[in-house]
């Protein structure tokens, strides 16, 4: 739609993928669905393979989106394993992080590592841990057990046995 100003051949509004400078209606970039003041100021993007970039304001290219698996018309929508999605663009997770949901949260682990505090730590460096499996202990030094992938000290084994030294026959 072009709507010129009266008794001119001059444009006022322009079409959809042009904009109005000097009086004259311009296409607008490829990336721009719409457009104002110059060419590549977009105000939405094409739908053909670009989306709006969140962080710098601009149309880029769908094809610029790494580790994605689902883009949209404002970036990535779902990462690959080892990303987390940050203002549609997939981040990659900390090291020995399997699954994040930002640089401070992860959920998983690789094997050898456990989930304390959202981070992923050595199981050595974690209590009575002898061995971790997809961020969680499976097996723990003698006197702790294991529940839900974390140890414990088994208190009632010390209970048990300080009880049975007590009973014991005295040998005066």
């Amino acid at each position: 739609m072009r709507v010129f100003v009266k008794n001119s051949a001059q444009c006022a509004i322009c079409n959809a993928g042009t904009y109005l400078t000097d009086e004259t209606c311009m296409a607008c970039a490829a990336k721009c669905a719409t457009c104002v003041g110059d060419a590549g100021k977009c105000l939405e993007c094409s739908a053909d393979g670009y989306f709006f970039d969140q962080t710098t304001g601009d149309c880029n290219a769908t094809a610029a989106l790494t580790n994605c698996m689902v883009a949209g018309a404002l970036g990535c929508r779902a990462c690959e394993a080892g990303f987390f999605l940050e203002l549609g663009k997939c981040v990659a997770c900390p090291a020995a992080c399997v699954t994040c949901t930002s640089l401070e949260t992860c959920l998983t682990c690789t094997d050898g590592f456990v989930v304390v505090d959202g981070v992923c730590v050595p199981f050595s460096a974690i209590d009575a841990c002898t061995s971790a499996r997809n961020g969680a202990c499976t097996s723990c030094a003698d006197g702790y057990f294991l529940s839900e992938g974390k140890c414990f000290e088994d208190t009632t084994r010390r209970l048990r046995l300080s009880s049975s030294l007590s009973r014991a026959p005295s040998s005066s």
